[in-house]
């Protein structure tokens, strides 16, 4: 489906701006954008979400009844799954930033080791100011 949208010559301007200091294009910038305030703004999750605090709360101060605790359950799985799918974006963003990071950094974050260190395996220094910050894979 395709949807045109005006905007701004102050927002297109802004969001030009951003895409170009993420490196990716407007389009990229504006569909992440979109996606994360629909995200936030899905008033189904909204609700399960209120219910499950809802349901926390409760056991805290009562036992929850089986059909409770059962709908709490689904409650805090679906969450697992609303974070894990943020978890994986926000991954994917740091690898990008990372990427970006060593690209614009190149041969200077090995050169600016200390003469005779090791770095642990996949382990890659970044550096800021003189100080080696070690980046670890998962």
């Amino acid at each position: 489906m395709s949807v045109t949208i005006t905007l701004t010559d102050d927002l297109a301007k802004q969001l030009s701006v951003r895409a170009e200091t993420n490196q990716i294009s407007v389009e990229d910038l504006a569909l992440r954008i979109l996606n994360d305030a629909m995200d936030e703004s899905d008033p189904e999750w909204l609700a399960h979400n209120d219910r499950r605090i809802f349901l926390i709360d409760k056991s805290f101060a009562h036992q929850l009844s089986k059909d409770e605790a059962e709908e709490l359950q689904h409650l805090q799985n679906e969450a697992d799954r609303h974070l894990e799918a943020l978890d994986q974006q926000m991954l994917k963003d740091v690898r990008h930033i990372r990427e970006v990071a060593l690209s614009v950094l190149g041969s200077t974050i090995h050169s600016n080791l200390p003469a005779g260190s090791a770095l642990p395996d996949r382990c890659t220094p970044l550096h800021v100011g003189d100080a080696a910050i070690p980046w670890r894979e998962r």
